[in-house]
């Protein structure tokens, strides 16, 4: 028979409830946590590319308005104005090119690393490195109005901006350390 030492004993070697309890519910917190902050910081890097992928949309529409093949060749007015306001708020470096898909006709930035398979009519985007640094590029594939220098059928023609994304990078930073 057991009397109130053997009781005592045994209560002595138990863990506290307190004890008990952080050791089963800490664990799950700090995941929970974890996973908080990594869908947080996925949302804020899908939202931040959405916000400045809609300029590098933007001057992509406008160098397709200013493409003419009257003379038979390529050529383009570029929107100097918007460039300007564009690099003013990306902080960076704006880089385009207008080019057939060929590549025979090349206007601006001729080593901008090739874009991947492009569907006609639809702006896509994606990251490359330019000269060591990282860009993020939006391009547009859509067929000429008429064929140049007497062509039989009308190439297509392709349309890219890049801009160098260090303040991309800093404005989702600034973001992420909010969210913590």
């Amino acid at each position: 028979m057991a009397g109130p030492e053997a009781r005592v004993a045994s209560h002595e070697t138990a863990r506290p409830l307190w004890l008990t309890l952080a050791l089963w519910t800490v664990p799950g917190l700090v995941f929970l946590l974890a996973a908080g902050l990594w869908v947080s910081a996925t949302t804020l890097h899908e939202l931040s590319d959405s916000a400045y992928d809609r300029s590098l949309a933007g001057a992509v529409r406008a160098i397709n308005l200013n493409i003419s093949t009257e003379s038979g060749g390529v050529g383009v007015e570029l929107p100097y104005p918007l460039f300007e306001s564009f690099q003013a708020t990306a902080s960076g470096e704006v880089f385009f090119r207008v080019s057939t898909e060929d590549g025979l006709v090349q206007i601006g930035d001729a080593l901008l690393p090739p874009p991947p398979a492009l569907s006609v009519g639809e702006i896509s985007f994606y990251d490359a490195t330019y000269f060591d640094r990282p860009i993020r590029v939006a391009v547009f594939k859509r067929p000429l109005d008429r064929p140049l220098y007497g062509a039989s059928n009308a190439q297509n023609i392709v349309i890219e901006v890049a801009e160098t994304t260090g303040s991309r990078e800093a404005f989702r930073q600034s973001l992420i350390h909010r969210a913590i």
